[in-house]
Formats: structure tokens, C-alpha cells, sequence
């Protein structure tokens, strides 16, 4: 029998079809899938109209709850990325929020909200020994989630097969531990192949609307970035979070939950969390924060950390975002950066050039302000000056926007924190 021309593979979309009688259907041979009529290109337009949103659709659900399954670590539909050094407890800290969130009736789990769902742990760390182990030690029925082997799985190449473990047990909490261990021929320092990697859990994430938390090891550099590796692995998640011991806390239990990029709503504030044992078994509860460790929002602790570097970035002419952000500790594209520079912005900071050559500067120092007085910011004599300034200042008494010595017509009106860019007269150059 010769399979019906408009019939096509919904996998593949090939037509070497096989027809079951008994279930009176077409079938591709070589995926077992139901024939269905194959698209016209032709037909409703372009080919690619199916990749064209729906907006008025997505605007119906705009105001919707965001749907979390740990209030603030996973939410349905987005990858969250889990940092934290080695002895940090973030594998416990997540094999116990996954227990709470698939068992019936418990609302919470160390103070973080959580819905009852089915989890899938897909564990290439621990293997079933140690996770046997870790299940008695947190005194956890065997069923308590879903436990798959990710020693035998690969990103992205394992796609494909994550999507059916989903599929299988009908997940909506799906965590990965580790990205080392489950991609380890990849190099986590190249951009070319941690961008595949996270483009595939994105995938995964939005295609099944399912929350992905990756758990990943922190970066031990000094200054470096939360995340170790390519700035891929930030960019690309939408939510980070570091666990971490605060250094300086005597309470070894103590662990501190941290906001770096948050895509879904505002910035949450720190949490803290005891992870302990009591005899055999193991203990985790919300806890007092410690009160050594800086209680500022992080913005405001790197905007001190900025003004720091104020006297040598003016020395400079100047320094890119970027490098200005690898000082502070993070990625000029992250949320983090953002509300930096807005709030250096507020203090008289200011930017020049195109994008693709600006440079950053603190008050006073760009040539974008030539009419700074002489020392501000805490420089020595015109130390911090433009070079149009410094040119200037030996034109008539000091260099000031203002009084009888000054260079500037007085129609010339100088920049100021918050302007975009200075304002001399339209016909300043024809005199």
C-alpha cells in the first residue's frame, strides 16, 4: 500500500511510512510516530509563520503569578544556575528542597515557599551509592523524587533523552548536578561551547515548562565572576544564585543564599539557611543572618568598590564597562552591573563614545566635562581633568564656568551629573 502524499513523520517530517492495520494509521518506520498531514508551505503564508508569537496571547498572562516551585530558586519554564564552592552544601541544599517539593502537603523547606510537584534529580556527582547514603542521612523515603543516572548523559548531545526522563515522570523540578560532570568534554572557559549547553536547557525549560535548577562550581579567583567559566553560563541563565559560607562566620552550619542576576522579578534579598546533623541524620532550617557579613544591597556595595578605582580610572581616560565590571566582580550585561552604574550614574559618573568604544568615567574626568573644577573628586591639581580642560586651564585664572576669568562665553553652559552631554551655544563653532 503506498502511504498517502500528505501524510508526513511529526519528528522528522520524512515519508518512508509503514500502514498498521490494526490501528488503521500510517506510521514512520524509522521513529514509530503517528503519520500527520505534512504543512504546506504554501498555505497561510511564508514557511516560517509557525515561529511568529502570539503576543496577544502572551499579554493575557502578563499579570500571571510567577510560577515557582521554590520560591526564589526555580521557576517553571526558566534555568537557574546554583553556584557555590566545593563543601558548600548546595547538592543538600537542593536534594532537600526536591524531597519538599514532590512530597504531598509540605508548603516550605528551610523558610523558602514550595508547590508540590514531581522532581527528577539527574545526578552525575554522587552515583547510587553515595545517593543512597545521602537519602538515609536526610531520612528520606526511596521515592522521595526521582533520581536518574547522568553519568551516561551528555549536553546538549542528551537532549533528546532528558526531554523523555521529563515526559516519563511527568517532572516539573528538574535538577542537574553537576555541568562539569555532565559536560565534561566541554570547556567551561569557551564561549563557543558553554553557549550550546545553556541554550539547550533554555529549551528544555520553555518547550516542557519546566524549572531547571544547573548546579555549577563557583569561581575561587579573586575578582573573578560568580560563575566559573565563560560568561556564557551567566548571560544565558535567568536566574544565578551563589550559596556560600560568609568568610568570618564562626557558625560553620551557616549558609547564605545570594541574589547575582534575577530575571523574573525584583532582586530578592539574602536568605540564610543552617544545614547540620543531629547524629545520623542531617537538618536544614531558615536562620538567623550573621552579623558580620555586609547587610547593603550588593549595587551600593559595588558603587563604594567603583569609587575606589575613581582616581585611576580617571588617570586612564577612562575604562570600558567591561573591564570596570571585571573589577567590580561581574558581568557588564548582568542586572547586577546595571543598577551599579545607575546608581554611579547618580553620583556624576557618566559614560563617552559609541558602544562599541565607550569608555566610563567618575565626576569630572571625561571630555565630556571639561569644565571641572581643579581637583575635584579628590585629585591633586588637574590630575582628574580631560585634556581639553587641562589645555584650557592656564587661559585666565582658574578653570570655572563662571566669573570674569572665565574662557567660555557666557552663553556656554557646562555639563552637569545627569546631563547626557554638554550644551554649548548652537553657533559655538562659528566663533
Amino acid at each position: 500500500m503506498i502511504a498517502p502524499g500528505h501524510l508526513a513523520c511529526p519528528r522528522c517530517g520524512g515519508r518512508d511510512l509503514a500502514y498498521s492495520l490494526a490501528a488503521d494509521l500510517w506510521l514512520c518506520i524509522e521513529h514509530d510516530e503517528v503519520a500527520i498531514p505534512a504543512r504546506d508551505p504554501s498555505a497561510n503564508g511564508a514557511a516560517g509563520d509557525d515561529l511568529l508569537i502570539d503576543m496577544r496571547e502572551a499579554m493575557l498572562h502578563a499579570h500571571d503569578p510567577i510560577p515557582y516551585l521554590i520560591e526564589p530558586i526555580a521557576v517553571r519554564g526558566l534555568v537557574t544556575v546554583l553556584v557555590g564552592r566545593h563543601s558548600s552544601m548546595k547538592s543538600w541544599l537542593m536534594i532537600c528542597a526536591a524531597a519538599a517539593v514532590q512530597a504531598t502537603g509540605r508548603t516550605a523547606v528551610a523558610g523558602y515557599d514550595v508547590a508540590t510537584a514531581p522532581v527528577l534529580y539527574i545526578d552525575a556527582e554522587m552515583g547510587p551509592r553515595l545517593m543512597a547514603r545521602r537519602f538515609a542521612a536526610g531520612d528520606l523515603a526511596h521515592d522521595a523524587f526521582h533520581v536518574a543516572d547522568g553519568f551516561r548523559l551528555r549536553l546538549p548531545q542528551s537532549k533528546a533523552q532528558i526531554a523523555a526522563l521529563v515526559e516519563r515522570t511527568g517532572a516539573q523540578l528538574v535538577v542537574m548536578d553537576s555541568l562539569r560532570r555532565l559536560a565534561p568534554g566541554a570547556r567551561e572557559d569557551r564561549s563557543d561551547d558553554m553557549s550550546p549547553i545553556m541554550a539547550v536547557l533554555a529549551e528544555l525549560s520553555r518547550e516542557l515548562d519546566v524549572a531547571i535548577v544547573l548546579i555549577h562550581h563557583r569561581s575561587t579567583k579573586e575578582g573573578a565572576a560568580e560563575t566559573r567559566g565563560s560568561s556564557a553560563i551567566e548571560d544565558q541563565a535567568d536566574i544565578v544564585l551563589a550559596f556560600e559560607h560568609v568568610q568570618g562566620d564562626p557558625d560553620r552550619s551557616r549558609r547564605r543564599l545570594r541574589t547575582v542576576k534575577y530575571r523574573p522579578d525584583e532582586e530578592p534579598p539574602a536568605t540564610w539557611v543552617s544545614i547540620g546533623h543531629v547524629g545520623p541524620y542531617l537538618t536544614i532550617g531558615e536562620t538567623e543572618p550573621f552579623d558580620g557579613a555586609d547587610d547593603e544591597p550588593r549595587p551600593l556595595v559595588l558603587v563604594a568598590e567603583a569609587e575606589e578605582h575613581a582616581k585611576e580610572i580617571a588617570a586612564e581616560g577612562g575604562w570600558s564597562p567591561s573591564r570596570l565590571a571585571e573589577k567590580l566582580g561581574c558581568l557588564s550585561s548582568s542586572g547586577t552591573y546595571t543598577r551599579t552604574w545607575k546608581a554611579l550614574q547618580a553620583k556624576g559618573w557618566h559614560a563617552s563614545g559609541a558602544t562599541s568604544t565607550r569608555l566610563v568615567h567618575p565626576p569630572g574626568s571625561s571630555p565630556y566635562d571639561p569644565l571641572s573644577p581643579l581637583g575635584e573628586s579628590g585629585g591633586e591639581s588637574g590630575e582628574l581633568l580631560s585634556p581639553l580642560a587641562s589645555r584650557l586651564s592656564g587661559m585666565g585664572g582658574e578653570s570655572s564656568s563662571t566669573g570674569p576669568d572665565s574662557p567660555f562665553p557666557d552663553d556656554w553652559q557646562p555639563y552637569r551629573p545627569g546631563d547626557d552631554e554638554p550644551h554649548p551655544p548652537d553657533d559655538w563653532r562659528d566663533r
